[in-house]
């Protein structure tokens, strides 16, 4: 699970960086930029080792975060800075079907987790995975929330919730 508690640790990093460079600017009422994460990759090599998406999904995340604040400032605050104790997750996305469940196996394929990581499924499902969230308890246990986009009429996008072994 040492895959997991680095890329927490660049998701964490990065979203404070943005969020740094955001209020910066926010306070000093400059025009709040648009920030991506290769802005960083130069300057922090470690974070070329995680998923170029978890780290994009932390931009979409923190752009919202801001846009929905500006929306409706009483019901949304500014975005605060993440800490290590607080809860620990990330987003990828299935780009080019770089994510798979091997469902005889029990085995979830995850970007630059070639190897794959076990999981304890409890059903099949039908559809093309759209996105996967990595989250881990502060009890330590690991969880994948898998979004899928399904066929069905009445059920066009399912989420399912599962155990990763370990």
């Amino acid at each position: 699970m040492m895959f997991f508690a680095k890329t927490f640790g660049c998701c964490r990093f990065v979203w404070n960086k943005m969020l740094d460079e955001k209020l910066n600017a926010y306070k000093k009422k400059e025009c709040i930029p648009r920030i991506t994460p290769a802005k960083y990759k130069a300057e922090f090599p470690f974070l070329k080792e995680v998923d170029s998406f978890v780290l994009v999904a932390v931009q979409n995340h923190i752009e919202n975060a801001f846009r929905n604040h500006f929306k409706n400032r009483k019901h949304f605050k500014l975005p605060k800075f993440k800490k290590k104790k607080d809860k620990q997750s990330c987003t990828t996305y299935n780009v080019h079907d770089s994510i798979r469940v091997d469902f005889d196996k029990g085995l979830l394929y995850l970007p630059k987790l070639r190897e794959g990581v076990k999981i304890e499924l409890h059903r099949r499902f039908d559809g093309k995975i759209k996105s996967v969230t990595v989250s881990k308890t502060t009890d330590g246990k690991y969880y994948a929330s898998i979004l899928v986009e399904t066929e069905n009429p009445r059920n066009k996008v399912v989420g399912l919730k599962v155990r990763l072994a370990g």
